[in-house]
């Protein structure tokens, strides 16, 4: 109805309700630039005509006889006089091409004048690209000048030659909608990753709800940007099945936590591996990262982590800057061997218990003790009533220090609190094969 289209004309051809609406206002500015009459009839047989040869389109009143198709669609881009001596040389005889061929030929010419690239990039960018055949030289115009107002470079567009498929109306829609993603402009966001242009723009501002709805932090936006390539119900479900997994979900204060959400399967077959063969200290950067990377660190057997996690969510939870939590951790000769869920467990069962978080900040080592093991102590040492209250978790850590002689043995009770991963029939855990890129389900793009 945009267009005024004769409805009884529309019921004669249905076929071209099934088209998504930008791909149809591509078609419907392509036949303009064409010099072809816009109307349900022509849109309907698009495809037949861009397969048509000129003298055929001519013959069949499509176009104007004599019409100059090369020049109507460079005057359509204001394309210089020389470039469109350039087109006609090229192609040789008109008549006997296809029109795809002659839109074809223009719109290379032109990628190549408004990129500043060359002729084997300018083709690239069509042919790897299938949907860029039938992008409108106008509408092309359009998006490439906003996209370089995002302060995206030529440059970085022929590298991601998808971006023409983006509609202008959609970007546009995109930066009216959603300006800011966790306090963070929009546009440094389609710096960092230019495919988030291209999406349905419903679809981002949807994600940014659930992400603000989740209280994910500005630079965690920023570090897993590829998230909002996803589908919006693939992210809400997503993250409601790792808050589930307490493994995963102590994690979530890492910068680099959408790793994981991105590649979910990926991140879960690694932990049901690791379940497995009974290791248990997990981290962002082994879940996520490239898989010689995580088989190097499973093959060596040796359970321990770098520390980054247990460092970052310690001074996220209790609001002490991370230098400091490293400086107390590090006096601990085991802090890394013990995995971030007895952490986190330990942390929530103490603030819940009623200990305020300067009491735990000054007792830092107790939260690598078991939960149970740490609560019990807590509880004697709160009883006996021998210190005053703020170093009491000071006495329950001296207490439980000293049943292993102050070796820092005594983190390593969890092996007798936890039962043993059944590994099944005896036989050896394999290692997850990662072959390619683990399929997920992408928002629907209209129009492409």
């Amino acid at each position: 109805m945009k267009w005024k289209l004769d409805l009884e004309l529309v019921t004669r051809f249905p076929q071209i309700l099934k088209r998504p609406p930008y791909a149809l206002d591509h078609h419907k500015h392509i036949l303009e630039e064409c010099g072809i009459t816009v109307g349900v009839s022509s849109l309907a047989s698009y495809l037949k005509v861009n397969r048509s040869f000129l003298f055929a389109l001519e013959a069949h009143g499509a176009i104007p006889a004599g019409h100059d198709v090369i020049g109507s669609l460079c005057r359509s881009v204001e394309l210089a006089p020389a470039v469109e001596d350039t087109v006609r040389g090229s192609l040789g005889s008109v008549q006997s091409r296809t029109l795809l061929d002659v839109r074809l030929a223009v719109f290379q010419q032109y990628l190549r004048q408004r990129l500043d690239c060359d002729a084997s990039d300018a083709e690239a960018m069509i042919t790897k690209y299938p949907r860029n055949r039938h992008k409108s030289l106008r509408l092309t115009a359009r998006i490439l000048k906003l996209l370089e107002a995002q302060g995206l470079a030529a440059e970085k567009i022929v590298r991601n030659p998808y971006l023409l498929n983006t509609h202008p109306d959609q970007l546009e829609a995109l930066l009216e909608n959603c300006p800011t993603v966790a306090s963070t402009d929009i546009r440094e966001m389609l710096r960092k990753v230019p495919r988030i242009a291209y999406m349905p723009w419903h679809n981002t501002a949807q994600i940014v709800r659930i992400v603000e709805e989740f209280g994910f932090s500005e630079q965690t936006v920023l570090n897993g940007a590829e998230v909002f390539t996803l589908a919006a119900d693939t992210v809400r479900e997503r993250l409601a099945l790792m808050a589930e997994i307490p493994e995963l979900w102590a994690m979530r204060h890492n910068k680099n936590f959408f790793k994981m959400v991105f590649s979910f399967q990926r991140t879960l077959n690694r932990l049901s591996y690791m379940r497995t063969i009974n290791m248990r200290c997990l981290s962002v950067h082994l879940l996520s990262t490239f898989y010689p990377m995580f088989r190097r660190y499973v093959s060596t057997g040796e359970d321990r982590t770098g520390g980054a996690d247990l460092a970052t969510y310690l001074s996220e939870r209790l609001s002490v800057p991370a230098a400091e939590v490293w400086r107390q951790l590090r006096h601990h000769p085991h802090w890394r061997a013990v995995p971030l869920l007895t952490v986190s467990q330990t942390t929530e069962a103490l603030l819940d218990a009623g200990f305020s978080a300067a009491q735990v900040r000054h007792a830092l080592h107790l939260t690598l003790y078991p939960e149970r093991r740490a609560l019990e102590a807590a509880r004697d040492a709160a009883d006996a009533a021998v210190v005053p209250d703020e170093y009491v978790l000071q006495l329950a850590l001296y207490r439980l220090e000293r049943e292993g002689h102050f070796s820092g043995t005594g983190v390593f009770a969890f092996a007798a609190d936890r039962p043993a991963v059944a590994v099944g029939s005896g036989a050896p855990a394999e290692l997850p094969v990662e072959e390619g890129r683990v399929p997920r389900r992408s928002a629907r793009v209209e129009g492409r």
